[in-house]
């Protein structure tokens, strides 16, 4: 390698690290990836060029003003968007970003406007000899620019007071809080520091890359990917290797542009940094269970004329303007322009299919469609019919999406934005420029006939409505997956990944198989496109085009087909028939978006939905929750017998020198038990003694040391599905479950193992008294009725080794009551092996064989519950030293 090779690929990587770094800010302290990021830099850019040739400000000056006006911009998008969206998840304030950056573009392109090929600004206009090297102004700009920044950033963050301030906001918001630290000035410091960070990478990065003053609009996510790859490096977390990653990746570009004939082959390599890098990320914690509002079922309103029109007219009055639309428009362009949204339409579908049933978000579902419709062209060109085609174009898309997804989907949020992302930026630029596609740059689907000559595909009118047709039945058998056992698991691990594995669903198999789903109907559609054209060139499918699926499903309300629909409609229409309007779509994609995530976060589907229920009047049933004091009870009596026994043999559980470290705190320290088959064991102590925490290492959720044996099987190393699977249940302190499923749903989650899944849902619903809450949906119940759905969901999960973490916890005094009787029931059901960790150790008491009791993760006291409550040890630590702590109800 020569030097002066080495020394373009630092310049050039400092700016990606600069980049990168801007990103690494924003995620580390609130979780979000900002995908405004590229676009933020792109306008801070764009001001610095206007300002320096068009109006002749001297380049300090311009660069100043630049740099402030993307701070300015990073401030408020933190301010009004991002901070109101503070209790949502934060899949959604990334999703924002995309809003954000669509607003920037906005402003940039209504920035004057300046001559085509001028140069972009730089210090000077000769080369500046150092040693043994020419610089150019632009590489000696950045030379000194970026790292000077780069270095400023890690040395404020890692020895001033302003940067452990913001470390600890990061580490622990509350805490900060707490401490009398604004964290909401801190996010907002940190927002706008990120701003101007990517307007300086920008700016220096244009003249590098050869870019004109006006070339700054075709940056793109190009650009943006490499930042990402920066920060995956640094494990978006570290500061120098952020900035070293970026160093690294240029030098790694220049090798590939000097020696390879590729263009292309430069975003091969970034985006295998970005899949390496996120390869070493620690897996993605488990995802706190958000809040879900949820709307009352149809049922809860009487079957009357007045509300059947209201659930039914919008589906109708939709429907029929679909397939109506051509035989009132009839001129052929737009006609062609109605076949175009009816399949970016399916392409949405598929990403609020992603997006609302799994809570993943895909930012190459249209770069998929364009591997669809490649495949379908190329299999047409060897002469295969049209139905195979299609097909074949669905199963390419679909392996595509599962070789991304397996190593991809045990990440959620950020990274796998990231990693789809980089898909998008790769393929048009290698992927789909590879031997396999041929060596035409212009693909041709001749649109003649289809089934055999049978159905004539010519006219523009009739291929529209064979769109409708295949597009319709395809996105219907999706629909029908959503529902069944597939649809139910999605749902389950977007809501509680954890609860999920603990009734055996694999978090990891559920997102692969969604993005498989997904990935195939957009493949489909890819195809239908291609036909839809005649002729598309390889480059049709650019990135932006993926993320502005996404704007679609957002805008018409993830997890809605007929949201989806109104999306396009929204986004789509006004710019398919002004298409030469350039900001209008810009516009559109991005005040929608961010008005409705502000305002209507369901989206348009959630704003039909909330009309039609104003117009079907009151509902029949009163309440939307159902309350604590009305929490049914699980019969202890005859009406067990509605279950069918459990035939298998009670098996005892075996924890040896289980260790749990976080940081370097130990929560549990060598801890090891045996639980006798078929017994009751209570697990009691303070509050930190590493009780649940010690259930986590025994259910797999908690990474741990040392051995676990649950009858004859080894299950250490498992993960928590597995583990579920062979047998082990677990309930968790929040009891929230799943909130977007209804009672039945998630009683079919758990019994999906069973032998009839229905039947062993619906025994178990009625052995707990739920049978009458099977429609409400999880996310109104109390907390008490919550508790009780746990204990159904253990009952049809047919568990023999069963963990309970403060299962009375909401519960009401006469329900904690009878809580004995229910536990002992269960265990008889299920002949199963139980541990409990409980705080009212009188009620542990009468219900358990045996007491344990933990401080500081370590084992204090293991017995008979009189042994370990007379314990002096216990007394001391835990009970207290009155012996009426001792016998009272709750302690």
């Amino acid at each position: 390698m020569s030097l002066d090779l080495l020394l373009v690929g630092l310049v050039t990587g400092a700016t990606y690290g600069l980049l990168g770094l801007g990103l690494t800010l924003v995620h580390r302290l609130s979780g979000t990836l900002n995908l405004a990021h590229g676009e933020l830099g792109a306008f801070g850019a764009a001001t610095c060029a206007v300002l320096a040739v068009r109006f002749g400000w001297p380049l300090p000056l311009a660069l100043a003003a630049g740099v402030a006006g993307a701070a300015l911009l990073a401030g408020a998008a933190e301010l009004i968007v991002v901070k109101r969206l503070g209790d949502r998840p934060q899949v959604v304030a990334m999703v924002a970003t995309i809003g954000v950056g669509q607003l920037c573009a906005l402003l940039r392109v209504s920035l004057p406007d300046i001559a085509l090929f001028e140069p972009f600004p730089t210090l000077g206009t000769q080369p500046v000899a150092i040693g043994p090297f020419d610089l150019s102004p632009a590489e000696l700009g950045a030379l000194v620019l970026v790292p000077t920044i780069g270095i400023g950033v890690w040395w404020v963050l890692a020895r001033t007071t302003a940067g452990a301030v913001v470390r600890a906001t990061a580490a622990n918001p509350e805490a900060a809080r707490l401490s009398g630290i604004d964290a909401g000035l801190v996010s907002s410091l940190v927002w706008i520091s990120a701003g101007s960070l990517a307007a300086v990478a920008t700016i220096a990065a244009v003249p590098l890359r050869g870019g004109t003053a006006a070339a700054v609009a075709t940056l793109g996510p190009g650009l943006l990917l490499r930042g990402f790859a920066a920060a995956a490096v640094g494990r978006l977390r570290s500061v120098p290797l952020v900035l070293a990653g970026g160093l690294a990746i240029g030098v790694a570009e220049a090798l590939v542009l000097r020696w390879s004939s590729d263009p292309g082959a430069a975003n091969l390599v970034v985006f295998a940094v970005v899949m390496i890098g996120l390869a070493t990320l620690p897996r993605s914690p488990a995802a706190v269970p958000a809040a879900v509002p949820t709307e009352r079922p149809w049922s809860d309103w009487p079957d009357s004329l007045r509300v059947r029109v209201a659930r039914h007219a919008p589906a109708v009055v939709m429907v029929a303007a679909i397939v109506a639309l051509p035989f009132l428009v009839t001129g052929a362009g737009a006609t062609f322009q109605l076949g175009r949204l009816a399949i970016v339409a399916m392409v949405v579908v598929s990403a609020t299919a992603l997006g609302g049933w799994s809570g993943q978000v895909s930012l190459a579902q249209f770069t998929l469609a364009g591997l669809g419709a490649i495949v379908s062209a190329r299999v047409i060109a060897a002469g295969a019919p049209w139905e195979l085609a299609l097909v074949a174009g669905a199963a390419a898309a679909a392996l595509a999406a599962a070789v991304l997804a397996i190593p991809a989907a045990r990440l959620r949020g950020a990274p796998l934005a990231m990693a789809t992302l980089g898909l998008a930026v790769m393929a048009p630029a290698w992927l789909f420029r590879q031997a396999w596609t041929g060596d035409a740059q212009v693909f041709e689907v001749p649109r003649v006939a289809f089934a055999g000559g049978a159905l004539d595909l010519t006219s523009q009118r009739t291929y529209y409505l064979f769109v409708l047709a295949v597009g319709g039945a395809a996105v219907g058998v999706l629909g029908w997956l959503s529902v069944r056992r597939p649809g139910r698991a999605w749902r389950a691990v977007m809501d509680n990944e954890a609860a999920a594995a603990a009734m055996g669903v694999s978090p990891w198999r559920t997102r692969v198989a969604s993005f498989v789903a997904a990935g195939a109907l957009a493949g489909l559609a890819g195809g239908l496109w291609a036909g839809l054209f005649v002729t598309f060139r390889r480059g049709a499918f650019a990135p932006d085009e993926s993320i502005e699926v996404v704007v679609m499903a957002v805008i018409g309300g993830l997890g809605s087909i007929a949201g989806a629909v109104a999306g396009v409609a929204y986004v789509g229409a006004l710019p398919a028939f002004f298409s030469d309007l350039e900001s209008l779509q810009l516009l559109v994609s991005g005040v929608g978006l961010l008005a409705l995530l502000v305002y209507f976060p369901d989206g348009i589907a959630g704003v039909v939905g909330r009309l039609q229920r104003l117009a079907a009047g009151p509902p029949a049933r009163s309440g939307t929750a159902v309350p604590t004091q009305t929490a049914p009870t699980a019969p202890t009596g005859p009406a067990d017998a509605t279950v069918t026994p459990i035939t298998s043999s009670a098996r005892a559980l075996e924890v040896d020198d289980i260790v749990v470290s976080f940081g370097g705190v130990r929560a549990v320290d060598g801890v090891g038990l045996r639980i006798e088959p078929g017994t009751i064991v209570g697990l009691i102590g303070p509050n930190g003694a590493g009780k649940s925490t010690l259930l986590g290492a025994i259910s797999g959720h908690v990474p741990s040391r040392g051995r676990v044996t649950i009858g004859d099987l080894a299950v250490g190393g498992w993960s928590p599905d597995r583990r579920a699977r062979a047998g082990l249940g677990r309930t968790f302190q929040d009891a929230r479950l799943y909130p977007s499923l209804t009672v039945r749903d998630v009683a079919l989650v758990a019994a999906a193992r069973a032998a009839d899944p229905s039947a062993t849902a619906a025994a178990a619903l009625a052995a707990t008294g739920l049978a009458d809450f099977a429609d409400e949906r999880c996310g109104v119940l109390s907390t008490g009725t919550r508790r009780i759905l746990e204990l159904a969901c253990l009952e049809a999960g047919e568990g023999d080794v069963l963990l309970l973490d403060e299962p009375t916890a909401g519960l009401a005094q006469r329900e904690v009551e009878a809580f004995p009787g229910v536990l002992r029931a269960l265990r008889d059901r299920l002949d199963a092996t139980i541990v409990i960790v409980e705080h009212d150790v009188a009620m542990l008491g009468r219900v358990c064989d045996r007491l344990v009791c933990l401080e500081s993760g370590r084992l204090l006291a293991d017995g008979t519950p009189d042994e370990v409550r007379n314990d002096p040890a216990v007394i001391e630590s835990y009970l207290g030293t009155e012996a009426a702590a001792v016998d009272r109800s709750m302690t």
